[in-house]
């Protein structure tokens, strides 16, 4: 990896540790993926490839909204994070909404 790139991404991981919560946090270490309550009481798993709403813990709609695929991915996570807990009606308007069947991982 590009030596500027590194640092970039390793910076980009200690700020998006450092909004998760406690349990966001563990998660993150132990699965990848965190979940996050967006604004409106919508429930959401954050991931690396993405973003998941999902009902009693089983995704059920993919929604692609992010910066370019240039930024680190921990940017990236966390500006989906930081705008579905600050306007999750806004975030779920422009997003590009797939359905997944109940039975795929989040």
């Amino acid at each position: 990896m590009n030596p500027r790139r590194e640092v970039a991404t390793d910076c980009a991981e200690a700020l998006l540790t450092s909004y998760l919560t406690d349990a966001q946090r563990a998660e993150l270490a132990a699965h990848g993926p965190f979940t996050v309550q967006g604004s409106a009481g919508g429930d959401y798993r954050i991931s690396r490839d993405g973003v998941r709403r999902v009902e009693q813990r089983k995704a059920v709609e993919r929604l692609c909204c992010h910066p370019d695929h240039a930024y680190p991915s921990g940017d990236r996570m966390l500006a989906q994070k930081l705008w579905l807990e600050a306007d999750e009606p806004a975030f779920c308007q422009i997003a590009h909404r797939t359905r997944q069947d109940v039975g795929e991982a989040a």
